[in-house]
């Protein structure tokens, strides 16, 4: 339908109206396992359908949920009911204790903006206990552009279609800073370990390692198959979202502990370079 130029602008100015939002309200009187409730959005944009749950780690993280609900309908996903954004930042400030977790920017605001050299980021999460010296992800901007380093091939990209983190979690750092952390990329690499054992109800035993790299153009986890290849796993995403009574046992780790059973059960030195 035709619009006026004037109607884009006052569209473009309210990102908000391009957002659909959902919840989920988890209860052992229903037959789920905990109590918990459970917070979804949804952008449609043309390029990529992006659809998330904010997750027990505090970040929005992708899942299947509401497309599953939209084409299986509410006995696939019970309870999934549409609310506004008002709505899903009071429930996510009532459970977390966490605000703006639903605002999207163009740019920083408060943040020193510079024209000719890149003024560097450093996407850090308080919830997740993160800091400067080890954080999520690297961000730069020069003006309104902003880049990202991914974590995938390790280089900067323009940042396209990815989603720019909350102003909050994005503290100024040094080109020095960043070098030095790109330098270690297992700063930027998050590890857990899950123990499996017949006498917790698993059907056999083992030690399984798994790793999360949060790049801002798509988050990757794996875990060390028994082919003793990384291969890409949703347990990670199912602990965050669910939490751990859908995933028993999953625990953080460093990556010289990661190595170390690694190692211990499989007899490979190296497997967690990057």
């Amino acid at each position: 339908m035709p619009i006026s130029a004037e109607q884009a602008q006052t569209l473009l100015a309210d990102r908000q109206r391009f957002a659909k939002y959902w919840v989920m309200h988890r209860s052992p009187a229903k037959g789920d396992l905990h109590e918990d409730t459970l917070v979804y959005r949804q952008f449609r944009s043309p390029e990529r359908l992006v659809e998330e749950a904010f997750g027990r780690a505090n970040v929005w993280v992708e899942t299947p949920d509401i497309r599953d609900f939209e084409v299986g309908g509410p006995h696939d996903v019970p309870d999934l009911e549409p609310i506004d954004a008002d709505t899903a930042e009071r429930l996510i400030n009532e459970t977390r204790g966490i605000s703006g977790m639903t605002d999207e920017f163009n740019h920083l605001k408060g943040h020193r903006m510079t024209t000719n050299d890149y003024e560097y980021l450093a996407w850090v999460s308080k919830a997740r206990k993160e800091s400067v010296d080890r954080p999520s992800g690297l961000w730069r901007h020069r003006g309104d552009e902003f880049e990202y380093f991914s974590l995938i091939d390790w280089t900067w990209h323009p940042r396209g279609d990815a989603n720019l983190p909350h102003p909050d979690l994005l503290i100024p750092i040094s080109a020095e800073q960043a070098r030095t952390l790109i330098a270690d990329r297992q700063l930027f690499a998050r590890y857990y370990v899950q123990y499996l054992s017949p006498a917790k109800g698993d059907p056999i035993e083992a030690t399984v390692v798994y790793r999360h790299l949060p790049s801002p153009e798509g988050i990757v986890d794996e875990g060390f198959g028994r082919d003793n290849k990384w291969i890409r796993t949703q347990t990670i995403r199912d602990f965050q979202v669910g939490g751990p009574h859908e995933v028993p046992d999953l625990e953080p780790i460093d990556a010289a502990t990661a190595e170390r059973l690694i190692q211990e059960t499989r007899g490979i030195s190296g497997a967690t370079e990057l």
